[in-house]
């Protein structure tokens, strides 16, 4: 096994590959001081060979995989050589007992120690790694400076948060890096669910990243590759650019979509060994971001967009603000550390536009244990959303109604009202009150509750005081309610009971956002009125008074008004478990921006969500009208009804009265 001649064989299969694969892409480097003894090449030979398990693919005919073989052992032998590497006796102690889900492989140089220095005294320090129960490596080739390796070998005794392939570093092996790093995590860290990839010179806001992937779209058992897209990209033809590709390396005029890697980016674990098990038969493109765009399209990859993936550098001119609400900036490798202290100024921090959630918001806590008591069902009807025989499909809408627990003339009217139809446009509507506990005259009321969801089977009832403050734990309890017995719906509805709905306006709205069967083409949907730049009432006289040790941000993220809004219901689970981990602040509809906010989902305003109006007939009766806010008696809301559906005459006065 190891005589001269196999030696020799070896080499000339390595060179006749590099002279004769007709691909216009270029091949890394093999460092030139490998010095692996002929034993050693040939056991991590049979360690990549079992790590990729090279068996026939059932998804090559006999032809392709007689082709596919005769490529296959020069990558063998690269990755066999490049993946030795040299671990630190602390990391793999560590490695069995890592239960993190979530890996940060940061891709740095040898020489790079002040950068590595100033990430762990900053984002990266190990304090922040451990709270956020995320793994962190700084990923290195070797150096031709033997000094720089005893160096780098000291630092990794010290931290224990290197890892150094057995090739040489240099900006060309950096796809070998970045495959290596891929490599190492899904051998050695099997818990590890997203992995991210970035330089040492680009900052990481760890907490946006974690619940970034917490709580990420399933994607059907497709993997996401996440990140700052580049669509259409040219190849660099100037000699002097750091990216510069020859037009005889590719000679296209475009590069594939790929998210670039100069901001950072995500990867699921699950691609790692697709990825690996593809570049083994692949020759290595110079620039690993790029290679991976090349790769996708032959893994059951899903490119998502995320320009949280920030593009812009972190500089003094550059609002505070603005940095803290993105994943990733870069950074300059001067004053990284008092930079740094800017950025973790919470005082600054907390008078931002958009807030920064980790930040203006008590740190994360542990809802369920009150929540397993205070949304316990009192009344619940499970089958709501159970379609009857007969009927067109399942629920299309399920409309959640916040109502006060004594006010069953209200809810009787709406029953009457705009909630007496359940079909438009052959799509079914359900409508459900909301209720909490009462508080005065406990026993006849709850009696008279009881009574009326007897009748109706339209209430679900929590373990809670019927209150102002406690609106937001109806939220919650609709989300539990929809997550467990209506999660076939396309679309929730969240309302007061003194709105106005116009249904067959808002079905036939969403019908054209829906697909064929009523399933909705907008997924993480939130639709309303939107309010933005909404400030922290101080007033403690005012029943919107939040107290500043319940939420310190001077504002609140983007939400839409609580008296109406749509959500898909692909995002209801998720919401649900946000709750769970999210501190509770008394102003409902704020608290389901936030939980949306925290999720990476946008409200979309439409001016269709309308608040008080004199002459409420008249501006129902303009089309464009969804939903109207201010009915506050039974008496009002029957008699604008009967004009609506008759369509009676109104006067022109329509002069807005906001409340």
């Amino acid at each position: 096994m190891g005589s001269p001649l196999r030696t020799i064989a070896i080499s000339c299969m390595c060179f006749v590959n590099l002279i004769t694969i007709g691909t216009v892409f270029v091949l890394i480097s093999i460092s030139p001081n490998l010095t692996t003894s002929p034993t050693v090449k040939l056991r991590q030979l049979q360690k990549v060979r079992s790590f990729f398990n090279f068996t026939k693919s059932e998804e090559h005919n006999e032809e392709q995989w007689k082709d596919w073989k005769k490529d296959i052992f020069m990558n063998d032998y690269l990755f066999s050589e490049a993946f030795v590497t040299f671990h630190s006796d602390k990391l793999l102690q560590k490695r069995n007992s890592q239960s993190s889900k979530v890996a940060l492989c940061v891709l740095s140089s040898p020489s790079n120690f002040e950068m590595r220095d100033a990430a762990r005294k900053t984002w990266a320090n190990p304090s922040q790694m451990a709270v956020n129960q995320t793994a962190f490596w700084f990923i290195l080739g070797k150096s031709n400076s033997s000094k720089e390796n005893s160096e780098v070998l000291r630092e990794k005794e010290k931290f224990g948060d290197i890892i150094v392939g057995n090739f040489t570093d240099s900006k060309d092996n950096d796809t070998l890096k970045l495959l290596f790093s891929l490599y190492f995590v899904i051998t050695y860290y099997p818990s590890v669910k997203e992995i991210y990839f970035g330089f040492d010179s680009t900052y990481v806001h760890i907490q946006h990243l974690q619940k970034k992937l917490m709580f990420r779209e399933d994607g059907g058992g497709i993997g996401q590759w996440r990140g700052y897209v580049l669509k259409g990209k040219k190849p660099e033809r100037d000699k002097a650019n750091p990216f510069y590709v020859s037009e005889s390396v590719y000679n296209y005029s475009v590069y594939p979509t790929f998210c670039t890697l100069q901001n950072g980016f995500t990867l699921s674990s699950s691609l790692g060994k697709q990825i690996l098990s593809i570049a083994r038969n692949a020759t290595l493109f110079v620039l690993p971001d790029i290679f991976i765009g090349m790769l996708a399209p032959r893994t059951r990859l899903e490119i998502l967009e995320d320009k949280s993936f920030g593009s812009q550098f972190y500089r003094p001119n550059i609002k505070l603000c603005l940095v803290r609400s993105i994943m990733t900036t870069f950074t300059f490798k001067r004053d990284i550390v008092n930079s740094w202290k800017t950025l973790s100024n919470e005082s600054l921090i907390r008078q931002c536009l958009k807030p920064d959630i980790d930040v203006v918001l008590p740190k994360m806590t542990d809802n369920g244990p009150y929540f397993n008591q205070v949304l316990k069902y009192l009344n619940n009807n499970e089958d709501i959303c159970s379609a009857p025989s007969g009927s067109h499909g399942g629920t299309f809408i399920v409309a959640l109604i916040s109502s006060f627990v004594g006010n069953f003339e209200q809810r009787l009217a709406i029953r009457e009202t705009w909630g007496s139809k359940d079909i438009f446009y052959s799509r079914i509507v359900r409508f459900v009150f909301v209720l909490g506990s009462p508080t005065a005259n406990k026993n006849e009321t709850q009696s008279k509750v009881d009574e009326e969801f007897r009748k109706y089977g339209d209430i679900i009832q929590g373990n809670f005081d019927e209150s102002f403050q406690n609106l937001t734990l109806k939220v919650v309890l609709g989300l539990k309610w929809v997550t467990e017995f209506c999660s076939e719906a396309a679309y929730l509805y969240k309302g007061d009971e003194d709105m106005f709905v116009a249904w067959s306006r808002v079905v036939r709205l969403l019908l054209q956002k829906s697909d064929s069967n009523g399933s909705p083409v907008m997924k993480r949907f939130f639709f309303g009125r939107v309010q933005r730049d909404s400030l922290r009432i101080n007033n403690p006289k005012s029943k919107y008074f939040v107290n500043e040790s319940t939420y310190h941000g001077k504002f609140y993220p983007e939400y839409c008004s609580g008296g109406s809004y749509i959500l898909s219901t692909d995002i209801i689970p998720k919401l649900y478990r946000m709750s769970l981990i999210t501190p509770l602040i008394p102003i409902d509809d704020a608290y389901q921006g936030i939980l949306t906010y925290q999720i990476g989902v946008s409200p979309i305003h439409h001016d269709g969500f309308k608040v008080s109006f004199r002459k409420r007939d008249c501006i129902l009766q303009d089309p464009y009208t969804l939903t109207l806010h201010g009915f506050d008696t039974s008496a009002g809301l029957r008699k604008v009804w009967t004009r609506y559906i008759l369509q009676k005459e109104c006067l022109n006065d329509t002069h807005e009265v906001v409340d």
